[in-house]
């Protein structure tokens, strides 16, 4: 089963890599690890650098139901790097990479030891 995202959330993490180019974006996805959906974009206190990006993990809501990790690469390349690959073990069961030029064919999904997954991106997502 391929996990989902809502159309509007890949939106706004496109937009906000735009945004934040040429330094690299990162943010946690809020869903349903259950049901392998992904509904919200989660915004915390970030560092935002040209060669990586650092999390506020600690400031965090108890209540926040995330599943995973998004960043972008300002380059070509949406592979991991050793260092995406220690993030991705310690955020949830998927991560999103997207790179340039910041659009949802430059967006991969992978688990968290980095194997690469599918993605379907849908209009709605129907919660149980």
């Amino acid at each position: 089963m391929a996990w989902k995202i809502k159309h509007t959330v890949v939106h706004a993490i496109l937009e906000s890599a735009k945004h934040t180019y040429p330094d690299e974006f990162i943010a946690l996805l809020g869903g349903n690890n259950k049901e392998q959906t992904i509904t919200e974009l989660v915004i915390l206190p970030a560092i935002f650098g040209s060669e990586h990006a650092e999390l506020r993990t600690d400031l965090l809501p108890f209540n926040a139901n995330t599943v995973g990790s998004i960043h972008s690469h300002p380059g070509y390349s949406n592979r991991p790097s050793p260092e995406d690959l220690d993030t991705f073990a310690e955020l949830g069961p998927i991560h999103l990479i997207v790179c340039e030029p910041f659009t949802e064919h430059n967006m991969a999904a992978y688990d968290q030891n980095g194997r690469k997954i599918q993605l379907q991106i849908v209009s709605e997502i129907q919660q149980k």
